[in-house]
């Protein structure tokens, strides 16, 4: 498994003592049904990566950046996407993502996760 850290307000691995994104110094191992971050994309591309999860039936939970009150003023071509897998199925998860966007997700956990 991983030798990072889990944040679990952020939903990120981490290589420090505290979470560079929010601070959060209560870290804890990542486990096998934790949600990690797997990519984020536009709204554009965020449907075709949802469209290909469902095909492998592959679990994922999204984040938009901007809210759904923002989305609805303004509309979703600004919005930005965050993806969340399974660490289980990260692996797999992050194979698709590199065939659909050329490596857009966490390429050094990925190449961990194949050793």
């Amino acid at each position: 498994m991983d030798k990072r850290k889990y944040c679990e307000i952020c939903m990120k691995l981490v290589d420090t003592e505290k979470c560079e994104d929010c601070g959060n110094k209560h870290l804890r191992e990542v486990e096998a049904h934790d949600f990690v971050l797997l990519t984020e994309l536009d709204s554009l591309f965020a449907g075709v990566l949802e469209d290909v999860l469902r095909q492998h039936k592959i679990k994922y939970i999204t984040k938009s950046k901007m809210g759904a009150g923002l989305t609805a003023l303004v509309g979703n071509a600004l919005d930005e996407i965050s993806f969340y897998v399974p660490m289980e199925l990260f692996d797999e998860a992050s194979k698709i993502v590199d065939e659909l966007f050329g490596g857009s997700c966490d390429e050094e956990l990925s190449e961990e996760l194949s050793n």
